[in-house]
């Protein structure tokens, strides 16, 4: 173990936020303003849907989705958005997630 000034293992990384996103059964791109390494997906905690997380040919049923989010969960990974884009799309109208991305 190491004992006294560490150095930041943080320092350089930039946050981006992205607010809160309203999805319905149609699916959404998960964007952001610039090219993100790393993304975190919130579901809302007020959904009574779930979240299904894909490519844009994923569907409000599940189908096609890689995950998905019951009202709270959290989704992170690894993802260059400047080569695809992700998709989410809810089960039901009016549900919300919301986005942050690591640059």
């Amino acid at each position: 173990m190491q004992i006294g000034n560490q150095p930041n293992p943080f320092a350089g990384t930039k946050v981006i936020g992205g607010g809160k996103v309203a999805v319905g059964i149609v699916a959404v791109a998960v964007a952001f303003p610039s090219q993100v390494k790393s993304i975190l997906i919130t579901a809302d905690e007020s959904n009574s849907a779930k979240l299904y997380i894909g490519g844009s040919n994923v569907g409000s049923d599940g189908s096609n989705a890689i995950t998905y989010l019951n009202g709270g969960d959290e989704f992170g990974m690894d993802f260059d958005d400047s080569q695809e884009k992700l998709y989410i799309v809810a089960a039901a109208e009016g549900q919300y997630f919301w986005k942050g991305g690591m640059l």
